[in-house]
Formats: C-alpha cells, sequence, structure tokens
C-alpha cells in the first residue's frame, strides 16, 4: 500500500509538472473520482503543493470552526430550553395556572401584592419605559384614550388592571410545555396583543395559538352567554 501510494504521488508530481496542472484542475479531477479516493489524491497533491496545502488548511480550520460554533449553539440552546422549563415548573408550584394568575405573579415578584392592580401596574411601567413603548406601538388606541386629564403610563396601568380583573381571560391557561397559552383574538385582539408585549417583556415563556375560525365562534359565543348570564359555566372549553 505504501508503495501504492509513493507510486500514485510520483505520477501526479510528474503529471502536474508536465501539464501544468493548476489547484482547481486537481480539485476538478478529485471531484471526478470515487469518494474514497478523492480525498487520498488531494492528500497527496496537498503533500506537493503548498498552495493547496493552505487552501485544505484554511478549509479544515473553516470546518473546524463552524462545527464549534454549532455545538456551541446547541448547548446554549439547550441550557435555555431547560432554564425555561425550570420557569415553567416554578411559577405552576406559586399558582399560576392562566393570563390573570400570571399577572399576579408579577406583581408579587416585585413585592407588589399589598397594592391595587392599577397602582402596581403604574410603578411597574414607570419602571419599566419598554414595555410602555411596546404597548403604545402595538395598541395605539389605549395611548389617544387619555382623555387630557390621565398620563399614559396611567391610562395603560388602568387597561393592565382590567385584564388583571376580567374572568375571561381565565382562557389562556399556565401550564408546561407552552408556558403561557394566549389564544389569538380571545376574548379580543387588545387582550392578545397586551398579554404578549406583558409576557415578551417579563421573559414569560409563552405561546400565541391561532385557532380556527369555527372554535374562535364557539368561543366568542361561549363568552358572550357568559356573560349575559345565559349559560352557567365557563363555556366551552379547549
Amino acid at each position: 500500500m505504501a508503495a501504492l501510494k509513493s507510486l500514485m504521488a510520483r505520477g501526479i508530481r510528474a503529471a502536474s509538472c508536465r501539464h501544468n496542472f493548476s489547484t482547481s484542475d486537481v480539485v476538478r479531477l478529485a471531484s471526478s473520482l470515487k469518494p474514497a479516493h478523492q480525498a487520498e489524491v488531494l492528500k497527496l497533491w496537498a503533500d506537493s503543493n503548498d498552495e493547496l496545502k493552505r487552501v485544505l488548511q484554511d478549509n479544515n480550520r473553516i470546518l473546524q470552526e463552524s462545527l464549534r460554533e454549532k455545538s456551541q449553539l446547541m448547548e446554549e440552546k439547550e441550557r435555555a430550553n431547560g432554564l425555561e422549563k425550570m420557569l415553567i415548573v416554578a411559577m405552576r408550584h406559586a399558582g399560576v395556572v392562566n393570563a390573570r394568575s400570571c399577572l399576579d405573579f408579577l406583581k408579587r415578584s416585585k413585592k407588589m401584592a399589598e397594592l391595587s392592580n392599577t397602582e402596581a401596574w403604574k410603578l411597574l411601567l414607570a419602571d419599566n419605559p419598554e414595555l410602555v413603548a411596546c404597548l403604545i406601538k402595538r395598541i395605539p388606541s389605549w395611548a389617544r384614550n387619555t382623555g387630557g386629564k390621565q398620563t399614559v403610563p396611567s391610562v395603560l396601568a388602568s387597561k393592565i388592571a382590567s385584564l388583571h380583573g376580567s374572568p375571561k381571560n381565565d382562557i389562556h391557561s399556565f401550564d408546561s410545555p407552552l408556558g403561557l397559552t394566549i389564544w389569538a383574538g380571545m376574548p379580543d385582539e387588545v387582550t392578545t396583543l397586551a398579554l404578549t408585549c406583558i409576557a415578551e417583556h417579563f421573559n414569560v415563556p409563552h405561546t400565541v395559538v391561532v385557532r380556527s375560525s369555527l372554535l374562535h365562534v364557539m368561543l366568542s359565543l361561549g363568552a358572550r352567554w357568559d356573560e349575559a348570564g345565559e349559560v352557567g359555566g365557563a363555556g366551552p372549553t379547549i
């Protein structure tokens, strides 16, 4: 085998000298061979050609760096997924079962359990201008309804407090593995946007789910029947 490799090496060097082969010529030649022979031909050529040796070394370095980066990204993703699962379990143990109890949890975690929902969210919004910006951007009508007397954060706080107190928002459940499941458009689009802003800002694991139009109608009718007192219970469930 060693003698055969030596013969191949001499043949490649002789051919390259006689025909003035370039690196690209040898690469094209190797690509026409069976995969089992490609690496051997390139290695033999590289042993006698500094240019190809540098190319192969550079390619190998780039490949190794790419593999390391990919491995690091996978490790970071696995670590993030693990932390998210732990957070979901911790929040469940803390009594978070739906959107309203999630908002309660955020209040308690900021040591504002004794405050009213409106007062608590005024303080939370004052400390979190990015959340204010998100709510104004996604729900501009909230910022316009100030009435000329209330500040924008005060209006936003009262709006969030109304979400806090509405039983309709119990439909947005909290459980493993999705965290807070935000049903798009339930009971309205504004609620969906507000809950999404809050979840994103406070790093609450969440998933926004878009239902079929038929299910949307059924859930909407159920909410209306409950509100009118025509049907007992919590209406249709998922």
